[in-house]
């Protein structure tokens, strides 16, 4: 049981102390969210052929007391204007543990290329031992790793994509075990930082940034070169 209490928090508090976690956070909604695989089932949608690209999120813990947040790997692909949570990983984690694991989830999540969608980018929060990880890394990845700053603060980025979870653009794995740990936290993040956790909310705020917020850069118009009569 005490295991369970620092493994998996909610579900420990939902199912042994009779003290479920509220979903009162106000900004993101549990019932927003859609999920993905056999409809037959019970999915809202079927799961994707090939998505459009793929990207990863990454969200490090500084410490590893079982107070503090955890570190979080998030893969996403993209299809039809929403994204989908691929493969997932949520630990407490030393530094070389973190390296470890990190090098060989974005090589796994690059070697699906062919099958699932070009992974076009990894976006690393560039804080703590972030900018640690991103240092140690460099040159040993199939994919450079894109450093993602922190300029805004941790609300005024969740509100700059609430819009777009409040439209059902986030898409889970059905049935997948990470499921009801994920969506709790996400629905009990708060305006006045009360909740618990936010980290596996971060790779979701950073993933709809990526995709769905931030615009893609404009490309740069060629140069065109005549004769003048």
């Amino acid at each position: 049981l005490i295991a369970l209490r620092g493994a998996h928090p909610y579900t420990f508090s939902s199912q042994y102390m009779q003290a479920p976690e509220a979903l009162e956070g106000g900004i993101f909604s549990a019932d927003d969210f859609l999920y993905y695989g056999d409809t037959e089932d019970g999915a809202d949608l079927p799961c994707p052929d090939k998505y459009e690209y793929r990207f990863v999120t990454v969200d490090t813990a500084q410490k590893t007391n079982e107070w503090n947040d955890w570190t979080v790997f998030a893969e996403w692909g993209v299809f039809e204007g929403r994204i989908y949570r691929l493969a997932f990983q949520r630990e407490r984690m030393e530094a070389k543990q973190l390296r470890r694991d990190f090098e060989s989830f974005v090589k796994a999540a690059h070697a699906r290329n062919q099958t699932h969608g070009v992974l076009r980018k990894v976006l690393v929060e560039d804080k703590s031992s972030g900018t640690g990880l991103i240092q140690e890394v460099k040159g040993r990845l199939p994919i450079p790793v894109t450093p993602v700053p922190r300029e805004r603060d941790k609300l005024t980025r969740a509100m700059d994509v609430q819009a777009f979870h409040s439209d059902r653009r986030v898409v889970l794995p059905y049935g997948d075990e990470n499921n009801y740990e994920f969506v709790s936290e996400v629905a009990s993040f708060s305006h006045d930082d009360s909740h618990k956790h936010d980290d596996q909310t971060d790779v979701m705020i950073d993933a709809l940034d990526f995709a769905l917020v931030t615009p893609p850069p404009k490309a740069k118009p060629k140069a065109v070169f005549g004769t003048y009569g």
